[in-house]
């Protein structure tokens, strides 16, 4: 296992290096002052995460759904990779023009309005309460329309009202998790926070598209191919809603009954081996306990609780996240999803009023076992543990003794590209370490540190900071670990810890020890 450096021994990608220079010390002043005025930052675990996404309305000849890789300044979401024979990849709307999609007088553009391929993990019983489990944590990551108001939400509503939010990831740790706290959290400690602004997702900051559907899960199938050969199911299932205006444009064969047809259906296509099959009916709107007037705009299902998760706006239902048990054959009755003293989860997250809307939606527990999602319902593996670090606990224990901890850190797995440092036989992650040891931005210096065994190892850094108008001015360390490693050494882990300091006045701050396991 080695870290890639390079420019006076440290290595990042994305912003380019070089020496300091007087033009640039002369230029630090204004540019620390500029990331003040305007800065709110991204947090952790999600900050620089790879994500799979898809936009409302999506011009003529776009991908349906997107994939955005790893890091806080790449390109825009792109279409999705084609990486070998036989494995899946989610050009979905390709594979189906030969299932009556796109066919000649028919639009060939239909608005996918909510997603999931069956790997969310959901904190819930049937009835909707949520059901915390021991040592863990669960996240709700989702996205708002641009006329969502949030008042309840301080890191919402801080963002511009239409654009400035419709593209930005959320997310909300759910109660009951053995999560710590952001530094200097403001009271309640469980509140939502920002994983990705949109700018950072490599949306433009004019004319931002709006966030239809995510996931998190997605994107493992474009990693490393041991990754999806001994962990994802070779034919995942991919489950979608259309928005309602587009449903005139779905090829009738796709409803089980000619009933079915409505933006509050759930439709499922699986990969073959070689393509998507027809979409067919997977739950009907009435199967959902819905009207076939609604929309489903948000959805998360886990298949091994056999549970839907979903989002709907409706005058008659009084709180917007819902749970269906989909192990019922049939119509239902969809339960509000609750937090375990009863209050709404969608209040929780600062959602509260007419004008709030939740648009995207995913759930995910990256301390599943690998195993835990075996051969039970639908049966798929979750392997989001081997490629996704986080902090551990309530409290996680700091490393530098009476440092404070001011600063965000996360890792992924990293797409593969033909600018990766490492070699045949290893696999790339990314560490990003971000924020400020005072109370804004100021010249100085960050490097991450390996702290899980003995004296802390320093793997890579920067020397001159402040270095992009990204907000936090993340910075970049690529670890590679060897395939024998990751397959010959279950639950192999390392602590890995950010250590910043600025010059004037001389202060330190730190992260708190991210858990890679891989």
């Amino acid at each position: 296992m080695n870290a890639q450096h390079r420019d006076r021994g440290f290595h990042h990608r994305g912003l380019r290096r070089s020496g300091p220079s007087l033009a640039l010390a002369a230029a630090l002043p204004m540019l620390c002052s500029a990331l003040a005025a305007q800065c709110n930052q991204s947090e952790e675990p999600f900050g620089g995460g790879s994500i799979a996404t898809s936009i409302a309305n999506p011009p003529v000849g776009a991908p349906g759904v997107m994939l955005k890789c790893e890091g806080f300044t790449n390109p825009p979401p792109t279409a999705w990779p084609i990486s070998g024979p036989g494995r899946p990849h989610f050009d979905v709307e390709t594979a189906w023009g030969v299932c009556g999609l796109g066919q000649p007088g028919v639009i060939d553009r239909i608005d996918i309005d909510a997603m999931s391929i069956g790997l969310d993990y959901l904190w819930a019983d049937a009835n909707g309460f949520v059901v915390p489990e021991a040592n863990r944590w669960d996240a709700l990551s989702f996205s708002v329309t641009g006329s969502t108001i949030a008042a309840g939400s301080a890191v919402i509503s801080a963002e511009p009202p239409g654009t400035g939010r419709s593209a930005d990831q959320f997310f909300y740790v759910v109660d009951g998790s053995v999560f710590p706290p952001p530094p200097s959290a403001p009271p309640p400690r469980r509140r939502t926070k920002r994983g990705h602004d949109s700018t950072e997702l490599g949306f433009p900051a004019a004319d931002t598209p709006e966030m239809d559907a995510l996931d998190h899960f997605m994107p493992m199938y474009a990693l490393d191919p041991l990754t999806v050969i001994n962990f994802l199911s070779p034919n995942p299932s991919y489950f979608f809603s259309v928005s309602s205006a587009t449903v005139p444009f779905v090829p009738t064969a796709w409803w089980t009954n000619p009933s079915d047809a409505s933006g509050a259906t759930i439709l499922r296509s699986t990969w073959t081996g070689t393509t998507w099959s027809c979409p067919v009916t997977f739950k009907s709107w009435s199967d959902l306990g819905l009207l076939q007037t609604d929309d489903l705009d948000a959805l998360a299902i886990d298949s091994e609780k056999e549970l839907i998760l979903f989002s709907t706006k409706r005058a008659d239902l009084a709180w917007q996240l819902r749970i269906v048990d989909c192990s019922i054959d049939g119509p239902t009755t969809s339960k509000e999803y609750k937090c375990p003293d009863g209050t709404s989860m969608t209040s929780k997250k600062g959602l509260q009023s007419d004008d709030d809307d939740i648009d995207a939606l995913c759930a995910l527990d990256p301390l599943v076992p690998l195993g835990q999602m075996g051969p039970v319902g639908m049966g798929q593996l979750n392997p989001i543990r081997a490629i996704m670090g986080a902090p551990e606990g309530d409290n996680p224990p700091l490393v530098f003794p009476g440092v404070p901890r001011t600063l965000e850190g996360t890792g992924f797995m990293a797409c593969p590209s033909g600018a990766s440092p490492c070699g045949a036989g290893s696999v790339e992650y990314k560490l990003y370490g971000w924020g400020w040891p005072g109370a804004g931005p100021a010249p100085g210096a960050i490097v991450a540190f390996i702290t899980s065994w003995g004296p802390p190892v320093s793997i890579g850094g920067t020397l001159t900071r402040p270095n992009s108008g990204v907000c936090g001015d993340p910075w970049e360390v690529s670890l590679c670990v060897p395939n024998a490693v990751r397959f010959l050494c279950p639950e192999f882990e390392i602590e890995v810890t950010w250590l910043a300091l600025q010059v004037t006045p001389l202060t330190f701050g730190q992260s708190y020890p991210i858990v890679m396991r891989f």
